[in-house]
């Protein structure tokens, strides 16, 4: 048994060596193709469905915020679910969350999602929101936020919980 443990320990090493020998070598075979290991964000993308550039021109295009103004991501977009992402923003001064919520139906049509698939909540301070959206149905009709989860015993889990 500790036999079998102490190989483990001794070929990882090896192990990881070769992977990085194999990526070399599959690079000098073939400059033109994508490397085996791609780590790059898809969320950090220009067409990601939502991330600062996206949000951001929506808010534009409906006169939310001006042309010269500029959204602040706080940390990166992340995946809540498997086709839910969550992105923290920083508004600027002629924007807040009621002028958001009041139009959250076009907001949704402009992501092109219904609008319980979005959801629009108070960040830590004023200026800050976090938005949250899911993109594409798998097998239910309906998805609601996070904010919305409510466990078997019936207590509310989330932003929303009381």
């Amino acid at each position: 048994m500790w036999g079998l443990v102490l190989a483990g320990v001794v070929l990882l090493p090896a192990m990881a060596a070769l992977v990085g020998y194999g990526n070399r070598e599959h690079a000098r075979r073939h400059p033109d193709l994508l490397p085996v290991m791609h780590l790059d964000s898809a969320t950090l993308a220009t067409d990601a469905p939502l991330g600062k550039d996206s949000f951001e021109s929506a808010l534009k295009r409906m006169g939310l915020i001006k042309e010269s103004s500029e959204i602040q991501l706080v940390g990166l977009p992340r995946a809540v679910a498997i086709n839910a992402v969550e992105i923290v923003v920083e508004l600027p001064d002629e924007c807040n969350l009621a002028k958001l919520l009041d139009k959250k139906d076009k907001i949704a049509q402009a992501f092109r999602v219904r609008p319980e698939w979005l959801d629009i909540r108070d960040g830590e301070h004023s200026a800050q929101v976090v938005v949250w959206i899911w993109r594409t149905p798998t097998r239910s009709a309906s998805r609601s936020s996070p904010r919305w989860l409510t466990s078997r015993y019936g207590r509310t889990h989330g932003a929303g919980a009381s």
